[in-house]
């Protein structure tokens, strides 16, 4: 590459705070070293197989709340989301990894109704192990996860008490398109084909595994679930997922309200390359997200915040929705 010393230089920082909301959105390959968080097998209800998972159970007596965190799209329940883990340690909840089915890169993975068990007996031990408040049972995800816990609050809305998303993908069929375009991110169309057994567009079978799997499709079933969507105002740009799966995420919600659904025209506005650089001020004053808050949209109990940032989560802002709200679960 052809630079002066200051334009290298720039280019550099731009890669590196690029790589580091990578890595905190994805958090990191290797598992937390917290010797509190124990590895435990749980059999499948639907296969019978035996799944991995991590729980911190507290030590302290009574009810508490449970935080269920799910791992991102390329790593499985060995992630280390530490910090996600600290604050629910802070605040005495119990907390809960599992695995369902690890990389969405094989069809019994990414969203499948295998995986979605999974998470469902997951928590069902931890229920028989601990007293759980299940007023205060939460879910939340980043990316893969924002996905997943999109998918599980559509498919369970009577299972959770609150849901925090983060940069996760709505629409499975938009997604492999965008991310068929570029080289950085042509793998994840191919491990989706994978999950779906081929290319989208090329049968019906294939057009019912994407919709069962893609949570635009299940939103209007979670209307009433306290729902917290969060998109980094650069990612698709910078990162894999483009602001308009979480706005069009939101719009199911807003539609199923009957509420006016954010146009068109403004999602393709903050969808575009230079929508970050336009928008230089804050328009919610939220202490939580420690960031710029740019667009807020909010429904009864539900939210879509757009935030300064790219594709990662901000764990602070999320516990602090989920917190806030107590809702009866049936379990």
């Amino acid at each position: 590459m052809n630079c002066n010393r200051q334009t290298c230089f720039l280019a550099a920082v731009l890669t590196c705070i690029t790589a580091s909301a990578q890595v905190s959105a994805q958090g990191s390959e290797q598992g937390s070293s917290d010797p509190t968080l124990v590895e435990v097998s749980i059999v499948s209800s639907m296969d019978g197989t035996e799944q991995p998972n991590r729980v911190y159970l507290p030590d302290s007596s009574g009810r508490k709340p449970l935080l269920v965190f799910l791992h991102s799209w390329s790593h499985g329940f060995e992630q280390d989301n530490t910090r996600w883990l600290e604050l629910a340690k802070q605040r005495g909840w119990a907390f809960l990894q599992p695995n369902f089915r690890g990389k969405n890169n094989r069809p019994e993975a990414c969203g499948s109704e295998l995986a979605r068990q999974d998470i469902l007996d997951a928590i069902k031990y931890v229920l028989a192990k601990t007293e759980i408040d299940r007023s205060r049972i939460y879910l939340a995800g980043t990316s893969g996860g924002g996905h997943m816990s999109m998918l599980m609050a559509s498919y369970y809305p009577d299972k959770f008490s609150a849901v925090s998303s983060w940069v996760g993908i709505s629409d499975l069929e938009k997604w492999h398109a965008t991310t068929g375009l570029k080289p950085e991110t042509r793998h994840y169309a191919r491990e989706l084909e994978n999950c779906i057994g081929g290319v989208p567009g090329t049968g019906d079978a294939l057009k019912y595994e994407l919709k069962m799997r893609s949570p635009v499709w299940h939103l209007a079933k979670a209307a009433d679930v306290p729902l917290d969507i969060n998109t980094g105002i650069h990612d698709g740009h910078t990162g894999s997922v483009p602001v308009s799966q979480s706005i069009e995420a939101f719009n199911v919600i807003l539609r199923a309200k009957h509420k006016p659904e954010i146009p068109r025209d403004e999602i393709e506005k903050w969808n575009a390359a230079d929508a970050g650089e336009k928008s230089h001020h804050a328009v919610v004053d939220d202490l939580s997200y420690s960031r710029k808050v740019l667009f807020r949209s909010q429904v009864n109990h539900s939210r879509l915040t757009i935030f300064e940032g790219a594709h990662e989560d901000l764990p602070a802002a999320g516990v602090a929705f989920l917190e806030a709200i107590q809702r009866a679960t049936q379990w």
